[in-house]
């Protein structure tokens, strides 16, 4: 019997240490890099199939688009008594003549409880 994550909290918390960026040629990369951090809360014990979106559009607040592709720190995650967690990263595609601003999306994650 599957259920989704609808039955049991899926809640975002802090993200863990940063990594590295890599900046290609051209580029002034600045800030902190960090992964989305995801909590599960269940039954310890119970499998949890994890994924969701394998790619973000953000849009500029001046205008433009950047695609960012998803990566997953897991496909399943073992809850444990204090439940479990998993990362979502991903790589950000910026383009030559990359319009200036902020830019923002949003991506969706499941939690298939096994």
């Amino acid at each position: 019997m599957r259920r989704s994550s609808a039955a049991r909290p899926l809640r975002p918390s802090p993200c863990r240490p940063p990594s590295a960026a890599t900046c290609g040629s051209g580029l002034t990369c600045t800030g902190t890099t960090t992964a989305a951090n995801f909590n599960i809360a269940g039954t310890s014990g119970a499998v949890v199939l994890v994924g969701g979106d394998s790619s973000v559009t953000l849009n500029g607040s001046l205008g433009g688009t950047m695609t960012s592709t998803l990566t997953y720190s897991a496909t399943n995650v073992t809850l444990s008594a204090t439940g479990g967690s998993f990362q979502v990263g991903g790589t950000l595609s910026v383009g030559a003549n990359q319009a200036a601003g902020d830019y923002s999306g949003t991506f969706n994650v499941t939690a298939n409880y096994q």
